[in-house]
C-alpha cells in the first residue's frame, strides 16, 4: 500500500525540555505514544536529507520515506510517502552507515487546540525534545504550562535528529 503525499512546507519550533512525568502525560493529558526507528539514507547532495521511518507499537508498524530540504532553521520542504515493508527493507540497503539509527518514543498531545510532539530518546533520562508545527512563521503559540522548558533549540543544529545520529549524545 503506497500513499504519495505532496511536498509540503514544514514550519516548526523545537524546545529542549526537562523530562516530564510520562504517565501523567498519558493519563491526564491524553497523550498517544508511538515508537519510531529512523534511519538516514545516503543523499545525492548536501541540500536534501533522506530518511526512512518505522512507526508503530508491538509489531504493528507503518513505514515512510521522507525527503527534506531546509529553507531556514524554522521552515523546510518535506515530501513524505508511505511505503510497503518490502520497499522499506530495500531502502535500508541505502542507509548512510556514518550515521546511527535514531530510536525514540513520540508522545502526541493537544494543548489549547495545538498538537505538540514530545520525543523521548533512550540516551537521555532527564530531558526530551518537544516540537510544535505551525501554520505560519508568525503564529503565536502558548506552550503547555505543565512542561518545564530548558530552552528553545529551533535554530540549534545540535538538536536536529540528523545531528544526533552523527554522534549519539551522552547522558
Amino acid at each position: 500500500m503506497e500513499n504519495n503525499e505532496p511536498a509540503a512546507l514544514e514550519i516548526e519550533r523545537k524546545f529542549l525540555i526537562e523530562m516530564p512525568d510520562l504517565e501523567e502525560l498519558i493519563g491526564l493529558h491524553k497523550a498517544t505514544v508511538t515508537s519510531i526507528l529512523q534511519t538516514y539514507l545516503i543523499s545525492d547532495n548536501d541540500i536534501e536529507g533522506k530518511r526512512v521511518r518505522q512507526r508503530g507499537r508491538s509489531g504493528d508498524f507503518i513505514f515512510y520515506e521522507t525527503k527534506k530540504k531546509s529553507l531556514s532553521n524554522l521552515v523546510r520542504i518535506e515530501e513524505e510517502r508511505q511505503v510497503s515493508a518490502n520497499e522499506y527493507l530495500e531502502l535500508l540497503m541505502s542507509a548512510d552507515t556514518t550515521l546511527h539509527q535514531i530510536r525514540k518514543d513520540r508522545y502526541c498531545f493537544n494543548y489549547k487546540d495545538i498538537c505538540f510532539e514530545l520525543d523521548v530518546y533512550p540516551f537521555w533520562t532527564d530531558k526530551a525534545i518537544m516540537e510544535v508545527e505551525l501554520e505560519s512563521e508568525m503564529q503565536k503559540v502558548e506552550l503547555p504550562d505543565f512542561i518545564s522548558i530548558i530552552k528553545e533549540v529551533t535554530e540549534d543544529p545540535t538538536y536536529k535528529n540528523r545531528s544526533m545520529a552523527r554522534e549519539i549524545p551522552i547522558e
